[in-house]
């Protein structure tokens, strides 16, 4: 019992100290309409030591451009062994190969543990893609973790998944809750590594990007997958770093398919509290105002997140019953 306990705190610490210093790189900032997830860098520097660079977007169009065809095919042969190309262009996959370098360079170069990125709508105008693959692969194979969106938090937060797991997680949004179900749909179209699979993944044209034009939804390639089933953990570091909301669950068969990309069905919800519904995860995200993506990692994690949130100072949002309505005033 001493030895497991033990072990939990210097998990914790391991990963308090991880993010002090951390480096997370801001590539072409948020993308519009996010403004929720806009974070104070100066906050989060006080409150855990991560700084934050801001790198203009032509760093990595440009980057991409320099890109030998050599390196270029080198890359996307190893990514079309990890998985099958399902009806992606060669000239889409080339541009996602051509995005993984250029991250990867702009990660080394900048000495970041960690990127943010806007993956729309300036890289869809040029040079005419999303960098969602990319971002799986990244995850995938250099444990460098992306997040969409330029969500820095979400970046944060990733980090601290992999100094507490060993393993990237996947960064989603709370999609599609079937309260009659007791489940939540948790999804998302561009980013998510690999290893979370239950089984095969495809590469496949962005669903969204592009929809209802002329030429259809071919402007990049994501990593097509459900999860597999079982326990997991789903965290946010949130409110500038001064925050966090962590529950667990279970990974289990829905009610469909669900939208294509990363995806799963999370039900049997619990937080330190004891068991909770979905409708309690609803109206939580809703009443604390959380920014929309949450970090999903296998396994039952809470306790050791719960340990580290407190040796950050962090102040632990709690789940907030399903009710109708404002509370009664005493």
């Amino acid at each position: 019992a001493l030895v497991a306990r033990l072990e939990q705190t210097l998990r914790a610490l391991s990963a308090r100290k991880a993010l002090d210093g951390a480096r997370i790189g801001v590539i072409g900032g948020l993308a519009p309409t996010f403004y929720n997830m806009e974070v104070s860098s100066d906050a989060l520097m006080r409150a855990l030591g991560v700084w934050v660079e801001h790198v203009d977007m032509h760093r990595m169009t440009d980057l991409m451009d320099a890109q030998t065809d050599t390196d270029v095919m080198a890359e996307l042969a190893e990514m079309s062994c990890a998985a099958q190309v399902n009806g992606v262009s060669d000239a889409q996959m080339a541009l996602t190969s051509r995005a993984v370098l250029a991250l990867r360079a702009i990660a080394a170069e900048g000495g970041y543990d960690a990127l943010a990125v806007s993956d729309w709508p300036a890289l869809q105008e040029n040079p005419g893609m999303h960098p969602g693959a990319a971002f799986s692969w990244l995850e995938e194979k250099d444990q460098l973790p992306v997040a969409s969106e330029g969500d820095v938090l979400g970046a944060v937060t990733q980090l601290a998944v992999r100094a507490l797991t060993g393993r990237v997680g996947c960064l989603l949004d709370m999609t599609s809750p079937d309260l009659a179900r007791d489940q939540i749909l948790m999804w998302h179209g561009g980013g998510g590594p690999l290893h979370m699979a239950k089984g095969n993944v495809e590469w496949i044209n962005h669903p969204m990007i592009g929809r209802g034009t002329d030429e259809g939804p071919i402007f990049g390639a994501i990593a097509d997958y459900e999860f597999a089933h079982g326990p997991v953990t789903i965290v946010r570091v949130a409110r500038h770093g001064t925050a966090q909301f962590v529950v667990q669950g279970q990974v289990n068969e829905g009610p469909a398919a669900g939208f294509t990309g990363c995806r799963g069905w999370v039900g049997s919800f619990a937080s330190d509290r004891g068991p909770c519904t979905a409708a309690d995860i609803v109206t939580t995200v809703m009443e604390h105002g959380l920014e929309h993506h949450f970090v999903l990692v296998p396994g039952l994690e809470a306790d050791v997140f719960t340990e580290f949130a407190g040796w950050c100072g962090m102040q632990t949002l709690d789940v907030i019953t399903a009710h109708h309505g404002l509370p009664k005033r005493s």
